[in-house]
């Protein structure tokens, strides 16, 4: 199902979309990411085409609400979602930081209790275990962790700094800073 979320996986519109209309050997889809996709995925890496699993859609639904948005020296996102590891990923992409921020010192502000980022690492490991941490993940989104913060430990960022999906999370960049050319 286009549930709005698509979007995030392009850079642009993409050049074809397919709605999956294969036939399943079951009624009962208790788990709809293995029972649809994994079947559709695994024909397409076997080099099958997508039209023999879908038809062609023209329209990608886009969820709105999942964009940042970003005017002057701010950027207004949330969290997208929590991982397996409590950490918590946003909705504010590594090119729109670079974009709006242009090299100036920030702050990333998120939480109930206004907790606060001024930095960002390249890895957990570059701050103390116990200690917020921002970053860029691999899917170019940025992310807020708490290093080693997993079970047995307190928890990760989502439960240690009360974050869940949809929470707002915003960037401000210091208009006084000089920006970087």
């Amino acid at each position: 199902a286009d549930n709005g979320i698509f979007w995030l996986l392009f850079d642009g519109k993409p050049q074809e979309a397919f709605e999956l209309t294969m036939k399943l050997d079951t009624d009962n889809l208790t788990f709809p990411t293995r029972d649809v996709f994994v079947p559709a995925a695994c024909h397409i890496a076997r080099g099958g085409t997508p039209d023999v699993i879908g038809r062609k859609t023209v329209t990608i639904r886009e969820q709105i609400g999942f964009r940042p948005a970003a005017d002057g020296n701010t950027i207004r996102g949330a969290v997208l979602y929590v991982d397996g590891y409590g950490n918590v990923v946003t909705n504010i992409r590594r090119d729109l930081f670079q974009e709006v921020g242009r090299g100036r010192t920030f702050t990333i502000s998120f939480g109930p209790h206004r907790h606060d980022i001024k930095t960002l690492a390249k890895t957990y490991g570059d701050v103390n275990p116990g200690d917020r941490v921002a970053f860029f993940g691999s899917n170019g989104f940025l992310e807020v962790a708490v290093n080693k913060g997993v079970e047995g430990s307190g928890g990760g960022a989502a439960r240690l700094l009360g974050l869940g999906p949809q929470d707002p999370v915003r960037v401000e960049f210091d208009e006084r800073s000089r920006p970087t050319a």
